[in-house]
């Protein structure tokens, strides 16, 4: 199973959950468990709370968004009482509150909602507890400004008006063929009767075919180089592993022509040794891409090969200085 795989089934079981306790199930330091995190939350596989615990984040899958209320007690004393009070009136009218509390509603990102109203000419800002559903918080808003739900059927000036979705255009019915052609006289009719004479293929027909057939067999010509050329760079690897006498024990195409994780075997004086080795095609590798290595190296619980086609940023360089366990090499 894939490492990715792994996080994800950790944080459906155990989520919301902190970096550091990925340090102790997958036996990482912090750097690693936060970089494994931010992979899946770029991907849109995992998300990011606003609030901090101990100044990380949470991460949690998009089904463990009710369990976010759980983190209420660490938000600051101001901001607690904020979320508290809009979780039991469920939506709040941002004018008719203090100063203060109307700070604190924009700073509790993961639990106030904000909503712009319509209230006849004029707009008006509200906020709605994060687990509300539109069409509740809808009837909560009409309710606080005293509006029936008849006086919003009819539209009546001062309704609350919500985005409502386009209404499907009507299709116009098509006129007949026979409605749509012009009567006719006899000799007309008969005229028409007659079949169509269809020319056969002549000189020109036939030179206009040629260069069709040229123009399918060079298509076909192209697609066929451009399939070759998919798994060149890792032909690229394979070549610069088998010139060095190391061998593939284990390989796991990440992204076509791209990524791919391996383990390896690497002939020393004391034997063959083991590694693990991630390699990737870019032109500029970051720390991203270092911390990615290590995370399969962790994994595995071996050191890491990390292969890579093109130069790597300062930020890279910087954080290979202090990381052990890690070798680099350009293919």
């Amino acid at each position: 199973m894939d490492y990715r795989d792994k996080l994800i089934s950790f944080v459906a079981l155990r989520g919301p959950v902190l970096p550091v306790e990925l340090t102790r199930e997958f036996k990482t330091n912090i750097i690693i468990a936060s970089a494994m995190l931010s992979e899946l939350v770029s991907k849109g596989v995992l998300k990011l709370s606003h609030l901090k615990v101990g100044g990380s984040p949470v991460y949690y899958t998009p089904s463990q968004e009710a369990k976010l209320v759980n983190f209420i007690g660490k938000l600051n004393s101001k901001d607690q009482q904020t979320a508290r009070m809009l979780q039991d009136k469920k939506i709040l009218k941002d004018r008719d509150l203090d100063p203060l509390t109307r700070v604190s509603l924009r700073q509790i990102k993961d639990f106030a909602r904000p909503l712009q109203v319509t209230i006849g000419e004029q707009n008006q800002l509200f906020w709605k507890w994060y687990l509300t559903g539109h069409e509740e918080a809808e009837r909560l808003i009409a309710e606080y400004l005293g509006i029936k739900a008849s006086d919003k059927d009819k539209g009546q000036q001062g309704g609350v008006q919500m985005p409502q979705m386009p209404q499907a255009q009507q299709e116009q019915p098509q006129q007949t063929e026979a409605a749509q052609q012009p009567s006719l006289g006899p000799r007309e009719a008969r005229e028409a009767e007659k079949p169509a004479e269809i020319p056969s293929p002549g000189k020109d027909m036939q030179k206009g075919i040629e260069p069709l057939k040229a123009i399918a067999m060079r298509e076909c010509k192209e697609r066929a180089k451009k399939e070759q050329g998919e798994d060149m760079f890792l032909k690229r690897v394979s070549d610069f592993l088998e010139k060095n006498r190391i061998r593939i024990i284990e390989r796991n195409i990440i992204k076509r022509n791209s990524e791919v994780d391996m383990v390896i075997s690497i002939p020393s004086p004391v034997g063959e040794l083991a590694y693990a080795c991630k390699a990737r095609r870019k032109k500029r590798c970051s720390e991203a891409d270092v911390n990615a290595a290590c995370m399969l190296g962790q994994l595995h619980s071996m050191p890491v090969l990390f292969l890579n086609s093109g130069e790597l940023t300062k930020g890279a360089v910087k954080l290979l200085s202090r990381l052990r366990n890690i070798t680099v090499k350009r293919v």
